[in-house]
């Protein structure tokens, strides 16, 4: 059994991007190319752009090739404030929920004192 799916969250210094909004570096696979399609498709994602493929090697690439399943580098400029690379991110894994057809959402950081955290030793 494996995953449906695996997104490598990432703060970039521009590498990736060719101005100051977040990016999905996409394989060239069939599944990873239709999921990014439909993320992309998101309103929620109007910023995003996307390119690829990932480097040779990364960890995107290997779980793309060896498990056949969407993989995506998810790269949001460090020039955006923490405020704005956070809302990314969840506007990402939220997406990405949707598009799975899984119903929880993951809200705001806001909403993280309601749920049960790991109590650190």
């Amino acid at each position: 059994e494996h995953p449906d799916l695996l997104l490598d969250l990432h703060e970039s210094d521009g590498s990736w991007t060719e101005g100051v909004s977040p990016a999905l570096v996409v394989p060239s696979s069939t599944a990873a190319s239709e999921f990014a399609l439909s993320l992309l498709e998101s309103p929620a994602l109007s910023d995003f752009s996307f390119t690829g493929p990932p480097p040779a090697g990364s960890l995107v690439s290997a779980v793309d090739r060896r498990l056949a399943i969407p993989a995506l580098l998810v790269e949001v400029p460090d020039a955006l404030g923490r405020a704005e690379r956070v809302a990314a991110f969840l506007a990402i894994v939220d997406t990405a929920m949707d598009v799975l057809g899984m119903a929880a959402r993951t809200g705001s950081t806001h909403g993280m004192s309601s749920t049960k955290q790991a109590r650190r030793p």
